[in-house]
């Protein structure tokens, strides 16, 4: 394991561009496994900005998405997918190559099966990039979800509520209390993993980065 500390998101988003564009060089045909939330804004205005100069071609890439809301519209106002073609507006990704998972679905169990099926015709996830949460979660899988857990929905804890509201102008009582996500057993099946953090270092870490 590697941990790299930087001193403010911008760089954070440098770092993580780079290493997507490095990823992607050595294979034009990567599939990546990309979250949605505030802490991923500084990587998708990097990757926008590699593609326009074109250092980065997302075109043969396939891309996952971590999880959704449970919203009764698909792509409506504060929904990933929504967010998601805004962050990737601008570049040359092939969108019939982006999976996203769907939370308007009457059958969630069938749409979650349906995913890991994807994932795994993809051949799995070579590099998932990954957000924390403020109580230490990843994707939408709270504390004490099984390490072995598939992409399935889940019930969002008031503190996850509380922290993602920003997407719905503010408003708990516009924050969704369902989600869909990738199990933590599905993004630890990637073959590489990056988690990002955005936030004041409560204490000194031995055998880091710095950049």
């Amino acid at each position: 394991m590697e941990i790299m500390i930087c001193y403010n998101a911008p760089v954070i988003g440098r770092c993580v561009a780079q290493m997507i564009e490095d990823r992607v060089r050595k294979n034009p045909n990567l599939v990546l496994g990309l979250a949605t939330g505030e802490t991923m804004l500084p990587v998708y205005a990097d990757i926008r900005r590699r593609c326009c100069v074109g250092t980065l071609s997302l075109c043969g890439v396939t891309i996952f998405t971590l999880d959704e809301y449970v919203l009764p519209i698909s792509g409506s106002a504060g929904s990933f997918a929504k967010k998601m073609v805004g962050n990737l507006h601008g570049t040359d990704v092939d969108w019939t190559h982006v999976q996203m998972l769907d939370g308007s679905v009457s059958d969630y169990a069938r749409e979650c099966a349906l995913y890991e099926q994807k994932i795994n015709c993809a051949g799995g996830i070579d590099l998932q990039i990954l957000g924390i949460g403020v109580n230490g979660h990843i994707a939408f899988n709270e504390p004490e979800s099984p390490s072995d857990s598939k992409t399935r929905m889940v019930v969002l804890t008031d503190a996850t509520r509380e922290a993602n509201k920003w997407s719905f102008g503010g408003d708990m009582d516009c924050v969704p209390t369902h989600a869909l996500t990738m199990g933590i057993g599905t993004i630890l099946n990637a073959r590489e993993k990056e988690i990002m953090a955005i936030g004041q270092l409560p204490y000194v870490l031995p055998n880091f980065k710095t950049s």
